[in-house]
């Protein structure tokens, strides 16, 4: 399985549930599209990265669960980098869509 491959399903599993998602698993979902940790003062985590050409940084309080606002702005974020492939995930490993 190649890295893409895990990055889409990484987030379609936490776009499927985003009112249970644990920081480090968004953490690493941000590190999968160059996002950095930057800073982190007190509670809050900074993360840079960019969309397009105009660098973005996303602010996260760590917090267990996330609330889900922080959750679905990444995942707005993302949307703009790379569309969700809904695909990906009904499709066997080893299986082609001409398949099906």
């Amino acid at each position: 399985m190649g890295d893409d491959t895990r990055r889409q399903k990484r987030r379609q599993k936490i776009a499927k549930n985003p009112k249970n998602v644990r920081f480090e698993d968004l953490r690493r979902l941000l590190e999968d599209y160059d996002f950095e940790l930057k800073r982190s003062k007190g509670s809050h985590h900074s993360f840079v990265g960019y969309v397009g050409d105009e660098k973005t940084t996303v602010v996260i309080p760590y917090k267990r669960p996330l609330k889900e606002v922080y959750v679905k702005k990444v995942l707005a974020i993302l949307d703009e980098i790379e569309p969700l492939d809904d695909d990906a995930d009904e499709l066997d490993e080893g299986e082609t869509e001409d398949d099906e």
